[in-house]
């Protein structure tokens, strides 16, 4: 029980204290919560500071008070220090400390996921003091898993000082489909292009997914690509899983006659890692072995063959700050001047293995291989390209709200290694999510960096008329320009490419852009773009 008090803090009793004696608390080194440090700075400063005749017990609540905001401001969110009923003797006050520990782990409103998989991100948390930062990573976690809409509620638990969190799910939806249509192909392959993504969502109720994935172009009808992945929540920050994909086309246009047809497939497993999760800052590393196959036919006779076997280790980080350069010039528009910046940054390294799972071997084994099965790329010392190589590669990415309707975001890529790279490995440029002043895959490059710099601003003019769905158009329709330049270098050149400073081909571009995006229903996006000088492509 807990001393009833007056309802004002001056008022009944008072009572000379000379020690407050804390019940039931510890140090805990991982909050650096010390009870040494709640003695001497909170309650023996308020023992000194006592009037002659003592406190109330309003006044000793406040006491309390101030050790329950102790506790919480290092993290224990439903830590509560209280005064239990008691006869003061000696001057000897006892102060009751209960840490919130986690109880039990409930769900309600289920019936896809079974309790015990809901409850999977919180056991390592039960038996533990609770803290914000630990539900709030469990509680994204469960997010996260297929399909599933769900949010989190305490309540009082069984035992005194205990508290138990409700899982209570708002959606489980069974199957995603996804429509994508766009031109964004090449000429040679295929300009329009139609995708179809289903999603099966926790297929046996374990937090997994299976997606199958079908694309098609057309005008001209020349490819064809498909996969399916699988992956899986394993607990405890794990996901693990599989991939395969294929893609088939013929090359048209100037080069039909050559009767040209391509055929790529690659298999591969993963294992994910979260090491960090919350809602302004996420970080995951992801460990992949990947077989690679490409095999290329000229008028139905082999003419490459490539195999590759790569492990790959990548590190993937995310961020939200309150960071505004435009902030220190604010002037008295609300709207002008709001809101930070969103970073997305990513790390990775690649290694090919000779003669290893299906890989190719050294470029002397490749000498030795019938001409119509060795592989596509050979350098201008004349060896040709091996399974055995190292790149890293990386990117960043800072979106910067500017005001309440404009933005700032700066886009920058790289690859870089010392081997010559198949196909199969190197950068490409060009496309929609690169320089897009340039058809996707313009150039293929060892080494290679990427930049992009792009105004954006919501509905100009506009951006806060009602427009549907109760949303704005600022909240649905974009307007940008952007500017976008690459770099590009092949390792051991052919003879006979263009000499360019320092070995460097440059490719430019800039352009206007309009986005139109209704969340969980449609996304749209159209560009124009024009390239700006650069020196004429020789892809070597």
């Amino acid at each position: 029980a807990v001393i009833d008090r007056p309802f004002d803090i001056q008022e009944g009793p008072f009572v000379l204290v000379k020690e407050f004696r804390l019940l039931n608390a510890q140090d805990i080194p991982a909050f650096e919560i010390q009870i040494a440090e709640i003695q001497r700075d909170i309650l023996d400063k308020f023992i000194q500071e006592q009037g002659p005749g003592g406190f109330t017990i309003g006044q000793l609540q406040q006491i309390s008070d101030e050790v329950t905001k102790y506790y919480r401001e290092k993290g224990l969110i439903l830590a509560q220090a209280v005064l239990p009923v008691q006869n003061v003797q000696n001057g000897i006050v006892d102060m009751q400390v209960f840490e919130g520990i986690l109880g039990r782990v409930l769900a309600e409103g289920n019936n896809q996921y079974p309790a015990e998989i809901l409850e999977t991100p919180f056991k390592k948390l039960i038996g533990q003091p609770i803290t914000k930062k630990e539900v709030e990573a469990a509680l994204l976690t469960l997010t996260d898993y297929p399909g599933l809409s769900v949010f989190g509620v305490f309540q009082p638990g069984q035992h005194v000082g205990t508290a138990d969190i409700v899982l209570k799910v708002q959606e489980e939806k069974r199957f995603d489909v996804a429509f994508r249509v766009d031109n964004e192909g090449t000429q040679e392959t295929g300009r329009n292009r139609f995708r179809t993504t289903i999603d099966w969502n926790s297929p046996t109720g374990a937090a997994d997914r299976v997606s199958l994935t079908a694309q098609q172009t057309y005008n001209p009808k020349n490819s064809t690509y498909y996969s399916f992945d699988y992956e899986r929540f394993l607990g405890y920050g794990y996901k693990g899983g599989g991939f395969w994909n294929g893609n088939g086309f013929d090359v048209g246009g100037e080069f039909a006659s050559s009767q040209i047809h391509a055929k790529t497939e690659n298999i591969g497993v993963f294992l994910e890692r979260s090491w960090f999760r919350s809602r302004l800052l996420n970080l995951s590393s992801r460990l992949s072995m990947t077989h690679k196959r490409s095999d290329t036919l000229t008028q139905g006779t082999q003419t490459n063959q490539d195999r590759l076997t790569v492990a790959g280790l990548e590190l993937n980080f995310d961020s939200v700050d309150s960071v505004n350069p435009v902030r220190p010039f604010d002037t008295e528009d609300p709207d002008y001047g709001l809101g930070g910046g969103i970073n997305f940054a990513t790390l990775g390294v690649f290694h090919g293995f000779n003669d290893f799972l299906g890989a190719m071997g050294s470029p002397a084994s490749a000498s030795l291989k019938d001409p119509f099965f060795q592989p596509s790329r050979k350098g201008g010392s004349g060896e040709f390209a091996e399974g055995k190589f190292t790149k890293v590669g990386g990117g960043l990415t800072r979106l910067q709200l500017l005001t309440k309707h404009q933005s700032i975001m700066l886009r920058t890529e790289f690859q870089w290694t010392r081997e010559i790279l198949l196909p199969l490995e190197q950068y490409s440029i060009g496309g929609p999510d690169n320089v897009r002043a340039f058809p996707e895959a313009q150039a293929l490059y060892d080494r290679a960096y990427f930049a992009s710099l792009e105004y954006i601003h919501n509905a100009p003019g506009f951006a806060d008329q009602p427009a549907f769905a109760n949303r704005t158009w600022g909240e649905l329709l974009q307007f940008s320009m952007f500017y976008d330049i690459a770099w590009g270098r092949n390792n051991d050149r052919l003879p006979g490419t263009p000499e360019l400073p320092r070995g460097w081909q440059n490719f430019k571009g800039a352009g206007i852009g309009l986005r139109f995006n209704l969340p969980g229903t449609l996304e749209s996006r159209m560009f124009w773009a024009n390239e700006i000088g650069g020196e004429t492509v020789a892809n070597d």
